[in-house]
């Protein structure tokens, strides 16, 4: 006859002991990003930096990316029109937005990171032309291209600003490119590595242009996050501390060598 038995006292602690282990365990091993929070980003398009058309959306969203999973986030990233991105994060739409250089009337809105990148802003010229851009200058010697949304900083305000150049501003950086081929500019001024994705587009061969030594500006861009967000301070912070731990391993500048050649 079959008899039946109660479990002793021990027993129960030991099949408890048990069970939460293996809880506890697959707690562990759920996978981490499945545990992270989900942050919505937005950003624009700034070949080579910045692409839809680059692996994840190039190497400036590859260090977005990395440097937040460093803290625990998982970001989402979109890339609209520089403005509406703008927007969209000082409306709370998003998270936060990348990659801005500083300029006061938005440092009243957001809070800055740290920087993502030093850029260098250079003049483009056609490889034939004889111009100078630094002495004997005469009052509108210098038809000087800068697209809409992009700021006139460093030297070429100066140029403007002292009557010695004409700004010619279209809606992109193509049209600017576009217009030097032409004939219709003397010289393009954005960033080196931006300048040379839009040359081998517009132009047959690199060597039709040729870029001055003169540097018109030096800035860094960074990550920005709307003092109005409930955790503005805390997203900042976070983020800053991944940004120095993909610097400290190397990370960082293993994504500008492999992306950038730099």
């Amino acid at each position: 006859m079959f008899e039946f038995r109660l479990p002793s006292v021990n027993q129960v602690l030991s099949y408890v002991i048990k069970i939460m282990g293996i809880i506890t365990l697959g707690i562990v091993l759920i996978p981490s990003v499945l545990m992270a929070e989900t942050l919505k980003l937005t950003t624009g398009e700034f070949p080579p930096y910045i692409s839809s058309n680059s692996k994840q959306l190039g190497p400036l969203s590859q260090i977005v990316s990395l440097s937040f999973e460093k803290q625990g986030y998982q970001a989402k990233i979109d890339i609209n029109p520089w403005n509406r991105a703008l927007k969209m994060a000082e409306k709370g739409r998003v998270d936060a937005t990348y990659a801005w250089s500083i300029k006061a009337e938005r440092q009243t809105a957001f809070l800055y990171s740290k920087p993502l990148f030093i850029f260098e802003q250079r003049a483009f010229a056609l490889s034939k032309a004889q111009l100078n851009v630094v002495t004997n200058l005469n009052p509108k010697s210098i038809k000087l291209c800068r697209p809409q949304g992009y700021a006139l900083q460093g030297y070429s305000k100066h140029l403007i600003d002292n009557g010695i150049a004409i700004h010619f501003s279209p809606p992109d950086v193509a049209t600017c490119f576009n217009m030097l081929k032409a004939n219709r500019v003397d010289i393009v001024v954005v960033d080196k590595l931006e300048g040379y994705s839009y040359v081998t587009q517009v132009f047959e061969s690199i060597d039709e242009v040729k870029v001055l030594d003169k540097v018109f500006f030096k800035y860094s861009n960074h990550l920005l996050v709307s003092k109005q967000h409930p955790k503005a301070e805390k997203l900042i912070q976070d983020f800053n501390l991944g940004l120095e731990n993909l610097m400290a391993t190397g990370e960082y500048q293993s994504i500008l060598s492999n992306e950038l050649g730099l």
